[in-house]
């Protein structure tokens, strides 16, 4: 830059002095001294420019410098200045609504916590078996003018039918509280009730027995004499029975490992459901067992989410009774009779189901 100011100095004496050389000319009571002052004046001028021309390079150089350091700094920081930049430039945190904070921000357990409400739809293995016990007895007296004729009558049926797995449909409802324990874990508590359609055919064998009595006593002669029969029988049989599980109610409890999106966990509790078992009588009959299994849940959208069940029901042997007893005198001469009986009916059952159920959550999903 020192340059172009010397070629100023220089043109513009040039211009002076073709400006004042005629007037030297002409005059010759110019002054020289004038002039000079005029030079002086001028390099006084283009000093002052120098100067200036210096100061504006230095300024510069330390700009570009002080540049050069930033963007070394900026380069090698940790990413943590950054996001505190972003959290200035943020609205603070109290007057923010608490709806936009972020679902990641919670633990993933949290997440999970809280009232829902679901149905489910499944099918079911129903392994169930009988068993029928029924004893009877029988007798009768009569006494004559010259006789007595008595007769006496046991009898007793056992059988026991069973099936390997036959298909039922379930379709239930359910509600529940899940808590969140620390970051990762989810327990919780359900009620369900289930309805359920189809049956399972019961085949099996059976045995009957009876054994008879009889007597007559012949009164006209003397001594009395008797007269004594007793006849055994014996029969086998087959059974074919059905049995169908018509409602299940549930109380449950479940727990596992959670992340944003997933749920897998245990569940475990008790239930009890109505059976009907479908014989030469008909019965029904209430069983209840543990249940026990293991699900997988996952999100599909804020408040829903999908899950897969796999469960076992062990239903303790349930029994229904009946007794009866009758006596009754004969109208004409002298005799009576009495009857009596009971019957046993024994069911248990087990159930190997799987469920895919729709769930909404009302809380933090």
């Amino acid at each position: 830059m020192g340059k172009p100011i010397h070629f100023v100095a220089t043109t513009a004496f040039a211009v002076v002095l073709a400006v004042t050389a005629p007037r030297f000319a002409i005059s010759q009571s110019a002054d020289l001294a004038q002039v000079m002052n005029a030079m002086k004046a001028l390099e006084s001028r283009v000093a002052a420019l120098e100067s200036e021309n210096r100061n504006v390079r230095k300024e510069a150089s330390d700009a570009r410098n002080e540049a050069r350091a930033l963007r070394q700094q900026l380069a090698s920081a940790p990413a943590a200045p950054v996001s505190v930049l972003r959290r200035e430039s943020a609205p603070p945190l109290e007057t923010r609504d608490a709806r936009s904070v972020p679902v990641a921000s919670l633990a993933p357990s949290a997440s999970w916590a809280g009232l829902y409400a679901g149905g489910s739809f499944g099918l079911g293995g129903l392994h169930g078996s009988s068993r029928y016990d029924a004893r009877s007895s029988f007798s009768d007296t009569f006494t004559g003018a010259d006789f007595v004729d008595s007769f006496t009558e046991t009898d007793r049926s056992l059988d026991s039918a069973t099936n390997k797995h036959g298909v039922i449909a379930l379709a239930d409802l359910y509600v529940g509280y899940n808590f969140a324990v620390g970051s990762n874990f989810v327990v919780g508590l359900q009620g369900e009730g289930t309805l359920s359609r189809g049956s399972v055919k019961l085949t099996g064998t059976g045995a009957s027995q009876g054994s008879s009595v009889s007597t007559e006593t012949d009164l006209s002669v003397t001594p009395p004499s008797t007269f004594t029969s007793t006849t055994t029988t014996r029969d086998a049989y087959t059974v074919t029975d059905a049995m169908s599980m018509d409602w299940m109610i549930s109380v449950l409890a479940r727990g596992g490992w959670a992340d944003q999106l997933n749920y897998v966990y245990g569940i475990g509790g008790w239930s009890y459901a109505q059976f009907s078992l479908y014989n030469a009588f008909g019965y029904g009959l209430g069983l209840h067992g543990p249940t026990v299994g293991i699900g997988w849940e996952r999100k599909l959208m804020p408040g829903w989410s999908l899950k897969a069940e796999y469960r076992y029901t062990h239903f303790l042997p349930g029994t229904f009774s009946d007794a009866f007893s009758g006596a009754s005198a004969s109208t004409s001469g002298s005799g009576s009779s009495s009857s009596a009986g009971s019957t046993d009916t024994t069911i248990s059952a087990h159930l190997h189901a799987v469920r895919l159920g729709i769930t909404h959550y009302f809380g933090t999903f």
